[in-house]
């Protein structure tokens, strides 16, 4: 199973130690490893020069480096259809979930990967949009695939 990690999930594996996200990645990403958006990347590297201490800022850029040198970076051979996943990912949600996060839902979703997350409010809304007739839940019919999303509490 393809996983790739939203901002949320790095930042509570790393910074958090959220035991059942850790526990839970163990068992299912095998022998692969998890996915990273470049987005993701920039979220952290937002969030280390924007750190109100260094003790926030070398916390940051311990998350930032594990993101960057520990996980794999997602494919982006097909920046159209990416496009075109981001169109339909932004259109089910509300505008409270941010941009970034229809990103990784659009890399996660090209590529049929679980995304991993502790973001409760994109969770409930990416899986109530799967349920309801619109562009989300005929894109995934067409092709035959659920939307995979493991969500994680803080």
């Amino acid at each position: 199973m393809g996983l790739i990690l939203n901002t949320s999930a790095i930042i509570g594996w790393v910074e958090l130690q959220d035991a059942n996200l850790i526990e839970w990645l163990l068992e299912n990403a095998g022998e692969d490893i998890p996915n990273v958006h470049i987005v993701t990347l920039a979220e952290l590297e937002r969030g280390v020069l924007e750190a109100p201490d260094e003790a926030a800022r070398s916390r940051r850029a311990d998350t930032l480096n594990f993101g960057r040198d520990e996980l794999r970076q997602a494919s982006f051979s097909d920046t159209v259809k990416q496009a075109h996943l981001f169109g339909i990912v932004s259109s089910v949600v509300s505008r409270k979930v941010s941009h970034n996060a229809c990103w990784i839902t659009a890399a996660a979703l090209g590529a049929n990967d679980t995304l991993v997350t502790m973001d409760q409010q994109l969770a409930d809304q990416l899986r109530a949009a799967s349920q309801v007739a619109n562009h989300l839940s005929r894109w995934l019919r067409k092709r035959q695939r659920q939307l995979k999303v493991k969500h994680f509490s803080r």
